[in-house]
């Protein structure tokens, strides 16, 4: 009779364990860059993305999603189109490759305009606990990034690593408590390329905007519905998003409010 409140309580206790170290890799860059005494500017915006994920024969899917991320006043800084093909290993383990497109705007009009398009690998697993309904995620991508702030491209390479976490908090497991948390690392630095003489005959070069090492950390605390089995869910929260900036004379900390329709087919 006690096995399956001992079993919950097990599970419960993953989950807070999962979110404390969640919480605690969040903040450890910001540990970092307080120990470095470096400035670090606020910024407020809204995400908003709708993702989907189904089969097209076989063990193939197609996965993606399509995200609009605005400033405080909702004018666009970010919009992504992006979707990879990817092959099951199992009904939990799949690989796969896509291709994204980023416009982002890093300042409010036209001035600070970047194009960015992706390449990219993904690796996800997920673990599901039958009889508390806890689900955790892994998930590995790689990105080679390309800009073309002149004639020529240039080369990002990046990894990313999300641990993400949901348990059901109702007896019916439709509304669920979400974390997750996600690290970025650059593999090389990109940008710093030379572009030729300004009017006075000196050489100048393009912005560096990618440093070898820690990139960002981002960390999500919410809470999803799920009102279609397999079929719809919401979720909605509190992003935070640290970005490191070795050249900015500061730190980037975004705080979030993020919204993420999930939808798919069998």
């Amino acid at each position: 009779m006690l096995t399956r409140p001992l079993s919950l309580s097990r599970s419960l206790s993953r989950s807070l364990s999962l979110a404390a170290t969640l919480l605690a890799a969040s903040t450890l860059p910001r540990l970092a860059a307080a120990q470095e005494q470096r400035a670090v500017t606020h910024q407020y915006q809204s995400w908003f993305a709708v993702n989907f994920q189904g089969r097209v024969g076989g063990r193939f899917s197609l996965v993606g999603d399509a995200q609009y991320r605005a400033w405080d006043d909702f004018t666009p800084q970010t919009i992504i189109a992006r979707t990879a093909v990817v092959f099951h290993f199992t009904d939990r383990l799949f690989a796969g490759v896509g291709y994204m497109w980023q416009p982002t705007w890093r300042a409010r009009g036209p001035e600070g305009f970047i194009d960015e398009h992706r390449i990219y690998q993904v690796l996800q697993y997920e673990y599901a606990h039958a009889g508390s309904g806890l689900t955790v995620q892994l998930r590995t991508r790689f990105e080679q990034r390309f800009r073309h702030p002149t004639a020529d491209v240039e080369l990002g390479l990046r990894a990313r690593q999300m641990v993400r976490a949901m348990l059901p908090i109702t007896a019916d497991r439709k509304l669920r408590l979400v974390a997750w948390d996600e690290v970025f690392l650059n593999l090389i630095d990109s940008g710093n390329a030379p572009r030729g003489l300004d009017a006075a005959g000196a050489p100048t070069r393009t912005p560096q905007w990618a440093f070898t090492g820690f990139d960002q950390n981002r960390a999500f605390l919410g809470l999803g519905y799920q009102f279609i089995p397999n079929l719809l869910r919401v979720e909605l929260g509190y992003l935070n998003v640290y970005v490191r900036r070795p050249n900015n004379g500061g730190d980037l900390m975004s705080h979030i409010a993020q919204i993420q329709v999930f939808t798919g087919w069998r």
